[in-house]
């Protein structure tokens, strides 16, 4: 079972995810912030039935998102018994004056392989994201919002007992995480009947009130996990993830000579889904590279 961040699916491909939070102002009004730094941490565990030794790659600080290798390959390849599990993901901090918050690489993903039936249980991917900004004069926003977005997709494998799963808490918090900006994001999301799927997830509420003001401190947190349990092949993967605080944002899933302005090819839930107005942004997720923000 394999959890990967991209979005071609493949005939053994259990669940692949594309997800992105962030915290967005419309441009109406100028903006600043700084990034007072960010990490991850990231967990592998190849059967979480089974006592075996996890492997742990930790970006401390975390690097801007341009500047983050392709993935990490030392999450590696895990053996129990006569299965194996490979994991990859690697994550990037976005700090610019309009959006703040985190993606994650092309390629993140966990797998499961056991057609032998000795691995007791499913596979496990965490990663575990933290950082903070200071808003700088005049404000951050308005209008800013808390967002997250990603795509679910893939294909549950044909063996008794194959299932995907993905499971996001994400947080948009005051320094102490003691005032949440906007309701947090927890959902889990499960993929038990065998063959493709593509669920598709947008939440964009208003950031406390619209804005932040001067010397006002944003912690973005969170967690996103996949499992993937898999007696034959299974996999899932994120593709597209983006934490972060951004302007309204509009998600485009139509096809590549669609119209524009046909609101039925827009997911939003904070402004009208056509992305015309001043300040708005139109999120385009890609097939095969990185997604694209305009």
């Amino acid at each position: 079972m394999k959890l990967y961040h991209k979005r071609v699916v493949r005939p053994i491909r259990v669940l692949r995810a594309a997800a992105c939070a962030t915290v967005c102002f419309n441009g109406v009004a100028q903006a600043g912030v700084a990034f007072n730094g960010a990490n991850a941490r990231i967990t592998h565990d190849p059967d979480v039935g089974a006592v075996t030794t996890d492997k742990v790659k930790v970006e401390s600080p975390m690097p801007l998102s341009g500047s983050m290798v392709s993935y990490y390959y030392g999450l590696g390849t895990l053996t129990v018994g006569t299965g194996t599990s490979t994991a990859a993901a690697s994550a990037g901090a976005i700090s610019n004056s309009t959006t703040v918050g985190y993606t994650l690489a092309a390629g993140t993903g966990v797998s499961q392989t056991d057609t032998g039936n000795t691995m007791v249980s499913y596979a496990d991917m965490v990663i575990s994201l933290d950082g903070t900004w200071t808003a700088t004069a005049p404000s951050f926003g308005p209008s800013a919002t808390g967002y997250t977005s990603f795509t679910l997709a893939g294909s549950v494998g044909p063996g008794a007992g194959d299932f995907a799963k993905a499971i996001v808490n994400l947080r948009w918090t005051n320094l102490a995480k003691t005032i949440d900006y906007r309701t947090p994001f927890s959902q889990t999301y499960n993929f038990n009947s065998p063959g493709a799927f593509a669920q598709p997830v947008l939440s964009s509420l208003v950031l406390n009130g619209g804005s932040l003001s001067t010397g006002t401190a944003i912690r973005i947190s969170g967690t996103i996990e996949f499992q993937a349990r898999d007696p034959g092949n299974t996999e899932i993967s994120p593709s597209d993830f983006e934490m972060s605080a951004a302007p309204p944002t509009s998600l485009y899933h139509g096809g590549g000579d669609a119209n524009w302005d046909d609101a039925g090819n827009w997911v939003t839930d904070i402004n009208n889904p056509v992305p015309n107005g001043t300040g708005q942004r139109a999120k385009f997720g890609s097939n095969s590279g990185t997604q694209a923000v305009s």
